[in-house]
């Protein structure tokens, strides 16, 4: 699946690109099993308004479920030994479930209500806010005085899978970055659905993008490249550098579009210039 895109994107990385493991049967078969009743989904679905109003209704029914092979299912975060994950629309946060021994933290407009049993702590908060960096840093940083990790450094941030469901992709980006850099030896990773279109086909009455929009046009090789150069862009200020990406597969089941199996665009960066 997606071998055209994935041959591209091979050729433009070069030694940077990063493969991803085939899917986990299992894991495949438990996403697909948690979609609604026909008759209970349709009753919900006529209460969602808005982006808030349908997060809410599917992360406290239990409605949305994902899985990435290589992302979600081979303790990606803690193979790395972070301080701590931070997981920016995390939703369920599957990255920072699978970092047992760090700090784990979700940025969200909405909780989870398993984010208490993996010991995830909810950011209420948009990324595209001013004062959103502020905000994670003062409560991630007294618990980094706190809570001794021994032989662990660094902060993984992930933009997880949500960079078409922001309202202006410039300013969750340069959040994204000053987040990376905010303590020592951080790591960002960006995964993303593209080419990146700011609606959901099953709810074409809530749209995404209001402010500045970077994925223009189709090209979803062109839109990885905008990503990489807006991120590239924000160096100035605090560099980062791009270490490598690759394209894997995002199997999901939500309220909204029932279940889909999409490209899975993936970019990782280290703090600091080259």
């Amino acid at each position: 699946m997606f071998e055209e895109p994935k041959k591209r994107l091979k050729a433009l990385l070069g030694g940077q690109y990063i493969e991803f493991p085939p899917a986990d049967v299992r894991r495949v078969a438990a996403v697909k099993a948690g979609f609604p009743s026909g008759e209970e989904h349709n009753c919900l679905i006529e209460k969602i308004s808005d982006p808030a109003a349908r997060y809410k209704i599917e992360y406290a029914g239990n409605y949305y479920h994902s899985y990435k092979p290589g992302i979600d299912d081979v303790r990606f975060a803690e193979r790395y030994r972070f301080r701590s994950v931070v997981e920016i629309g995390g939703g369920p946060s599957y990255i920072a479930r699978e970092a047992p021994k760090s700090l784990r933290f979700c940025v969200d407009i909405v909780g989870h209500p398993e984010h208490a049993k993996y010991g995830i702590t909810l950011i209420r908060g948009d990324i595209c806010e001013s004062g959103i960096v502020e905000q994670i840093g003062g409560v991630i940083g007294p618990k980094w005085k706190e809570v001794q990790t021994p032989c662990r450094a660094g902060s993984l941030v992930v933009l997880s899978y949500c960079l078409d469901r922001v309202s202006d992709q410039r300013k969750a980006l340069h959040n994204f970055v000053q987040l990376v850099n905010l303590f020592e030896g951080g790591r960002g990773l960006v995964t993303v659905c593209l080419p990146a279109v700011p609606m959901s086909p099953g709810s074409p009455k809530i749209h995404y993008d209001q402010g500045t929009w970077i994925t223009t046009g189709t090209d979803p090789i062109e839109q990885f490249q905008l990503i990489r150069e807006a991120v590239e862009c924000e160096q100035v200020k605090a560099p980062v550098t791009f270490k490598g990406g690759g394209l894997t597969i995002h199997h999901g089941v939500s309220l909204v579009d029932g279940y889909e199996e999409l490209p899975c665009y993936v970019l990782w960066f280290s703090s600091g210039p080259k």
